[in-house]
């Protein structure tokens, strides 16, 4: 929610007129409002921090996974916050 409230903010800032109509769909990475920006229909994707993503079968995608340094396989077994960024950009 954070993000949306930054973009709102950033959007009001520059002088635009927006508002969020509705939710069309939101998922593990991002979710897409129908919104009024300057008057005009569109879709916003507005994706989610790193932190904030779930997906449920990590897991499986990883077993095996192999990564460079021993910092990084200390944090994926120690599954902290820099861990779930590297789960997210591999």
């Amino acid at each position: 929610m954070d993000n949306l409230r930054n973009l709102l903010d950033e959007a009001t800032r520059l002088k635009h007129q927006i508002k969020i109509i509705s939710d069309i769909r939101s998922g593990k990475e991002a979710a897409v409002y129908r919104v009024l920006l300057d008057d005009e229909l569109v879709a916003m994707k507005l994706y989610k921090n790193p932190e904030e993503r779930t997906f449920k079968n990590t897991g499986a995608y990883l077993t095996g996974k192999h990564y460079k340094t021993a910092s990084h396989q200390k944090a994926i077994l120690k599954n902290n916050k820099f861990a779930k960024k590297l789960k997210q950009n591999n």
